[in-house]
């Protein structure tokens, strides 16, 4: 992939026009005190991410765990013969 030139003045243009912009919504403000920023404007704390990340990866594994659970009960639980005893069955 071909790097942009930050001297070459097209290539400040186009970068320029790539970047993005995060819509930014305060809680327990009214939605018209939202707005729209680019990426300059926002400050990322790599603490807080990764704690964020850590939670979400916690979030993620405890549901597949309740779905293999969920299987497991439904496959595994075989209530065919309930109420009988062993010598019933046989």
């Amino acid at each position: 992939m071909e790097e942009i030139d930050t001297e070459n003045p097209a290539d400040k243009e186009i970068k320029n026009k790539m970047r993005y912009e995060y819509y930014i919504h305060y809680l327990g403000l009214d939605r018209r005190m939202d707005r729209w920023v680019s990426e300059h404007y926002l400050k990322v704390d790599p603490e807080e991410m990764a704690k964020k990340e850590g939670l979400f990866n916690q979030k993620e594994e405890d549901r597949k765990n309740q779905d293999v659970t969920e299987r497991d009960k439904k496959y595994l639980y075989n209530d065919e013969n309930h109420g009988m005893t062993e010598k019933d069955v046989v």
